[in-house]
């Protein structure tokens, strides 16, 4: 996996996990903000939620078991 779709990833983990952002809050803020990153910057400075860290441990456990991450831009 390339550095920055990992980086994409662990973006998305941490939106995704951040509260109160279901699936239509996630897909709202990406196009407010135009990326996860983007979006995250702004909710933090709101309230604390699902850090950098935390994703970057849910990504490195699902590389282990060997699971693949899909987000729904990629390219195919």
């Amino acid at each position: 996996m390339n550095e920055t779709r990992r980086e994409k990833i662990i973006d998305w983990l941490q939106l995704i996990n951040f509260p109160n952002v279901g699936p239509i809050t996630f897909y709202k803020l990406l196009e407010k903000y135009g990326s996860a990153r983007r979006a995250i910057e702004n909710l933090v400075e709101k309230a604390h939620g699902y850090t950098r860290q935390d994703a970057q441990n849910e990504l490195k456990k699902t590389e282990e078991k060997g699971i693949n991450i899909i987000c729904r831009d990629d390219e195919w």
